[in-house]
């Protein structure tokens, strides 16, 4: 049974064993019926994308396993996706694949992305149980563009404690200058929202996780969310592959965790870049490896993602 949720939109206007917790920019997750109200008509069986019933059950039976991976010996606790479009994908993703077995639940977004792209949280009940959800909406009616709504859960972890998760998806990297400054202000209104949950909460502990759209060095992260010192990025190893995206040949570091500071001291443990072989394979091109995508572009691909997952571990 799924635990009892209240879910509220926010516009902007103005120890035991570990727990894990998972990072998936899991590229287009559609269904292959169009929306007449979002830019997704490529991604069904008329559509450029040749997007069909066969190719969407390979795709979520392969982030099934990616998922399943990342776990090692032990199921994943929580897990931020990044580009699914609807309930059906996710309700797909956790009950007509090999994750079934595993008794994922879910809370997601409803925004009002141009393409239809939501962010949802996969959580375990029996290790998580969600009392508070919102959508927060950084950008106002007046506003001239739009982006995908951050997702805020609060929950009691099993060990009793409350545990504040922000789902993230930044603006694209595709607008140049004007995307860094939209990124910068989703940002500080993200900054702001964490803030203060750390401040009404006597032992905080807030992960900020997805796909940032930005490197840790970048002014979103560096300075607006993590200027101050009360937020803290951290850092997987990169020795095995360089970062978590790959675009012309240079290794991107955009999916990222973030903790307040007072949970970095007492709670984290360690963050890894999942390399499993079948996420990856040779870049011809570039050499060394890139992650196995679904699309390059309008051409099928038949991998899973272009982005690979991040793991953090904490205590409970």
């Amino acid at each position: 049974m799924d635990f009892p949720v209240a879910v509220a939109c926010i516009a902007f206007t103005g120890t035991a064993v570990d727990e894990a917790d998972g990072i998936y920019n899991v590229e287009n997750l559609f269904d292959t019926i169009g929306s007449p109200e979002t830019y997704d008509t490529a991604f069904s069986p008329q559509g450029s994308m040749n997007w069909n019933t066969s190719r969407y059950m390979k795709k979520i039976g392969m982030l099934a396993r990616a998922i399943a991976a990342a776990g090692g010996d032990r199921p994943v606790d929580f897990i931020v996706l990044c580009e699914v479009e609807n309930d059906s994908v996710v309700s797909d993703l956790i009950d007509k694949t090999s994750l079934h077995r595993l008794g994922y639940s879910y809370i997601m977004t409803h925004g009002v992305d141009v393409r239809g792209i939501n962010i949802a949280l996969l959580y375990r009940p029996l290790h998580y149980s969600p009392f508070h959800t919102a959508c927060l909406r950084p950008f106002s009616a007046e506003d001239s563009w739009t982006t995908r709504d951050i997702l805020y859960v609060s929950g009691l972890t099993h060990s009793g404690d409350t545990l504040d998760i922000f789902g993230v998806h930044f603006p694209s990297r595709s607008g140049g200058a004007q995307g860094a400054v939209r990124r910068k202000r989703v940002a500080a209104f993200l900054k702001a929202k964490a803030d203060s949950v750390v401040r009404r909460r006597m032992r905080p502990r807030v992960v900020i996780a997805g796909d940032f759209n930005d490197e840790a060095s970048d002014v979103s992260i560096r300075r607006t969310l993590c200027g101050d010192g009360k937020f803290v990025v951290l850092h997987p190893d990169k020795s095995v592959v360089g970062g978590t995206y790959k675009y012309r040949g240079k290794w991107n570091e955009l999916d990222h965790f973030l903790v307040n500071a007072e949970m970095h001291e007492v709670s984290f443990t360690s963050v890894k870049i999942l390399t499993s072989d079948f996420l990856l394979e040779p870049d011809a091109v570039h050499g060394g490896r890139k992650p196995r995508r679904t699309y390059l572009g309008p051409i099928y691909k038949g991998g899973i993602s272009d982005h690979l997952p991040v793991v953090m571990e904490f205590l409970p």
